[in-house]
């Protein structure tokens, strides 16, 4: 329940998710690694 990592915030800024809406380090890893799963699906996308 710790608050997402520096590293989890800036990730997500750059893919244009606002990290203020990721309440806490669990969800932003699920987030970041569904995203990683859709892009290596789609690479073009």
């Amino acid at each position: 329940m710790a608050p997402p990592s520096e590293k989890q915030i800036k990730t997500l800024e750059k893919l244009g998710i606002l990290p203020d809406e990721i309440e806490n380090a669990g969800k932003a890893t699920k987030l970041l690694e569904r995203l990683d799963k859709r892009r290596a699906e789609h690479p073009a996308i």
